[in-house]
C-alpha cells in the first residue's frame, strides 16, 4: 500500500493535465484491483493456512498413530516377555517340585540305607569283637610259644656251649697224646700273661699241622684274607684254649676275642665233622 501510494501520488504529480475523473476512475480501478489482489491473497493466506492446519493434523494423527502402534508393540511384546517369564518361571516351579520330590524319595532310600548300614555296622562290630577276642587268644598262645621258644632256644644254647666244651675237651685230650711238648708249653704259659715269639708261634703252627692236616687248607678256604692276629686266634681256638686264654696270650682286647671266637666257632668242629657239614651245605643248595 505504500508503494502504491508513493506510486499514484507520483503519477498524479505527472498526470496533472489528465481527466481527473478519468484519474478518480482509474484510481478506483486500481484500488478495486488491488483490493480484490489483496482479498485474494488473504483468501490464498487462508487456504494456505488450513492447508498447513491440515497436514499438520495429518501429521498429528499419523504421529499419534505411530506412537499408539509402537506403545501397542511394547506393551504387546512386554507381555509376551512377561507370559515368558511366567512360563519359564512356571516351568521351574514345576522343575524344582520334581525335583523335592525326588529329592524327598533320595532322602527315604538314603535313610532306608542308613538303616541297613547301622544294622550292617553292628553285625560287623559284633564280629569284630569276635574277632579281637580271637585274636586276643592267638596272641596269648603265640606268647606261650615264644616263651616256650626262648627256653627251647636256651636250652639249646645251653647244649651247644656243652658240645663246644666237649670238643674242646676232646681237642685237649688229642692235644696231650701227640706233640705234647709244644702243646704243654703253650697251655701252661696260657694261665698268665704271656708274649710269644715268633718261634713259639711257629712251633704251635707245626704242631697243630701236625695234628690236623687239613686244617690249614680249611683256614686258607674259610677266612681268605685275614690278618696273622686272626690265624693265631684261630690256632688257640683249635687248641681248645679259652676265650681268657687266648686273650692272654695276643694282648687283644676282650670285645675283639669274643667276636672272633664266636665269627670262628667253625674252627671247635673236627675236620671230619666239617666235612660232612660242607657235603649237607652242598646237598642243602642242590
Amino acid at each position: 500500500m505504500q508503494n502504491a501510494n508513493r506510486y499514484a501520488a507520483f503519477y498524479m504529480a505527472l498526470s496533472d493535465s489528465l481527466d481527473f475523473g478519468k484519474r478518480q476512475e482509474l484510481a478506483a480501478t486500481v484500488n478495486n484491483q488491488f483490493q480484490y489482489h489483496l482479498d485474494q491473497k488473504k483468501e490464498q493466506s487462508l487456504k494456505d493456512e488450513k492447508e498447513r492446519y491440515k497436514n499438520t493434523l495429518i501429521i498429528v494423527a499419523l504421529a499419534a498413530i505411530l506412537l499408539a502402534s509402537i506403545g501397542y508393540m511394547l506393551y504387546v511384546r512386554r507381555r509376551s516377555k512377561h507370559l515368558k517369564e511366567v512360563l519359564n518361571l512356571s516351568t521351574e516351579l514345576q522343575q524344582v517340585s520334581s525335583d523335592e520330590k525326588q529329592l524327598r524319595r533320595d532322602i527315604e532310600q538314603k535313610e532306608k540305607n542308613l538303616e541297613k548300614l547301622r544294622a550292617s555296622l553292628e553285625k560287623t562290630t559284633d564280629e569284630l569283637s569276635d574277632v579281637k577276642n580271637e585274636l586276643e587268644r592267638v596272641n596269648a598262645e603265640l606268647s606261650e610259644y615264644e616263651e616256650a621258644l626262648k627256653e627251647r632256644e636256651q636250652q639249646l644254647s645251653e647244649k651247644m656251649d656243652q658240645n663246644k666244651t666237649v670238643i674242646q675237651m676232646l681237642h685237649q685230650s688229642e692235644l696231650e697224646g701227640k706233640a705234647e711238648d709244644v702243646i704243654y708249653a703253650i697251655r701252661q704259659s696260657s694261665a698268665g700273661k704271656k708274649n710269644m715269639t715268633s718261634a713259639d708261634w711257629k712251633q704251635l703252627y707245626h704242631a697243630v699241622d701236625e695234628l690236623y692236616p687239613s686244617f690249614k687248607e680249611r683256614l686258607l678256604a674259610k677266612l681268605g684274607n685275614f690278618t696273622e692276629r686272626q690265624m693265631q686266634v684261630c690256632y688257640l681256638m683249635r687248641i681248645g684254649l679259652s676265650k681268657p686264654q687266648i686273650q692272654n696270650m695276643t694282648n687283644l682286647s676282650r670285645v675283639t676275642i669274643w667276636r672272633w671266637v664266636k665269627k670262628y666257632d667253625w674252627v671247635l668242629t673236627s675236620d671230619n665233622e666239617n666235612g660232612v657239614a660242607e657235603q649237607n651245605d652242598q646237598n642243602d643248595v642242590t
